[in-house]
């Protein structure tokens, strides 16, 4: 009868996708997962190109799945797929394993554990993206989540290094409902060392949630979870996951997003002590300064508008325009725009010309190769403002900065006063420059803002 309930739900399933029929019946072998496997990860093996492969590997999911029984695939072979990440970014597997992962995950063992993980993690697309079909969607996303979290065996499958999808999944919620169902009360005792390295990358969004004072959360329990964070983060980085055994480049992302989230646990940002407290140094590697710099230090005695971004930053890339008008008002006057980025193992060439492409470049790990591609797209881009290589991410842990473009303003005594703000509104951000020259008695332009606007 059971079996019969899953036959009937996948059929329906497949119905809806139009996706090539799978067999069902007798449970499939280990030997008949792996030649899945095998066939769809040499498909996209030889592919360099993110999307060609996304697609080479999309097109053997679809000619190679008729040849299981999906119905009956046990967790144990379904981990095989979810290591060599074949479910997430295929539409037809998520599909056709839904209905297999919502009844196993009502099994009291590990096994339900962990297909409440998995489930999550392989979420079909939802056909008909009506708001009132979002909300239903997300209702039924709550219940698994809460189902995974509250499992019986919850402790065990994140102590045996899983809960990638539970972790995913609670940071995809908005603010209210993880407030209302004390998610970060409920995940807060499986936030440990034993954490993967995938899962434990999760982490970053719920220390926003739990440091956000608008959510006010009491301090001691602030402070708990950025230490947590803080230790499993660090004890990952130090980890092998087996998601990324063929996959040194994610591997390596992987492991220096959690070593700078360990920083940022630790950081005076996450304290509480940054702003209106001495700025945290950036060292600078290279930058297009006429006079060598080495350090953000330099310009002490200026006021310092810290921009955070890379060359892939489309936002960062639309606020040129009013970085160059404020580096045109302010070129008489101490002070200094510098554009933080960091060294990305790739670089995005973009140009001002219309109808212009970007184009990725590979840089291989090759410093002076990105350094040499800056100086091209600083002139292509017309920055006429001071760009820099920082020795930390671009996502610099020390200032909290968890999107770009993120700025900081720095005052001529070394001072964090503003920080975590968006580029957008000229007027809004030369106000807080002059007011900060006029406070330290430093020159400032008599004009306003809006006329040296018009005029351009």
């Amino acid at each position: 009868m059971r079996h019969a309930r899953f036959v009937a739900a996948v059929f329906a399933a497949l119905a809806i996708s139009a996706v090539v029929a799978p067999a069902w019946g007798a449970p499939p072998t280990d030997a008949q997962v792996d030649a899945f496997v095998t066939k769809v990860v040499d498909a996209g093996k030889e592919i360099t190109d993110p999307r060609e492969k996304a697609k080479a590997t999309s097109d053997a999911v679809t000619a190679n799945m008729g040849e299981i029984s999906w119905s009956e695939i046990s967790i144990p072979q379904l981990e095989k797929l979810a290591i060599k990440t074949l479910i997430s970014p295929s539409p037809e597997l998520r599909e056709v394993l839904h209905p297999r992962l919502l009844a196993l995950s009502k099994l009291d063992s590990v096994d339900g554990a962990r297909a409440a993980d998995l489930a999550l993690g392989a979420w079909p697309t939802l056909k008909e993206p009506t708001p009132d079909a979002r909300k239903a969607e997300d209702e039924k996303r709550l219940e698994i989540l809460l189902r995974g979290l509250k499992h019986p065996a919850a402790a065990e499958n994140f102590k045996a290094g899983k809960g990638h999808g539970l972790l995913r999944a609670l940071t995809s919620f908005s603010g209210p409902v993880i407030q209302e169902n004390e998610l970060v009360k409920t995940v807060e005792p499986y936030i440990t060392p034993d954490l993967s390295p995938s899962a434990a990358a999760n982490l970053g969004g719920i220390l926003d949630f739990a440091m956000d004072p608008n959510n006010k959360f009491e301090k001691p329990m602030v402070d708990r979870i950025r230490e947590k964070v803080g230790a499993a983060a660090k004890m990952a980085a130090t980890k092998e996951d087996p998601r990324f055994k063929d996959d040194p480049k994610s591997a390596e992302r992987t492991r220096k997003y959690l070593k700078d989230l360990n920083d940022l646990c630790n950081s005076a940002f996450a304290r509480g002590e940054l702003l209106d407290h001495a700025a945290p140094n950036i060292a600078l590697s290279w930058s297009n300064s006429p006079t060598p710099i080495t350090s953000s230090a330099d310009f002490k005695g200026k006021v310092v508008i810290v921009d955070f971004w890379a060359t892939w930053c489309g936002p960062c890339v639309a606020s040129f325009p009013e970085m160059r008008k404020l580096a045109a008002r302010y070129k008489d006057y101490p002070v200094v725009i510098l554009g933080v980025t960091s060294e990305q193992g790739y670089h995005i060439a973009r140009t001002n010309e219309k109808g212009s492409k970007p184009e990725r470049i590979e840089c291989g790990g090759d410093p002076k190769k990105e350094h040499e591609l800056m100086s091209k797209f600083i002139k292509d881009m017309d920055m006429t403002w001071t760009v820099a290589f920082s020795d930390k991410s671009c996502f610099n842990p020390d200032f909290g900065v968890r999107g770009i473009p993120h700025i900081a303003i720095v005052t001529p005594d070394g001072k964090v006063r503003f920080n975590g703000l968006r580029p957008g509104n000229l007027a809004a951000e030369a106000e807080r420059i002059d007011t900060l020259l006029k406070e330290f008695k430093l020159p400032h332009p008599s004009e306003p803002v809006a006329s040296v606007s018009d005029n351009e």
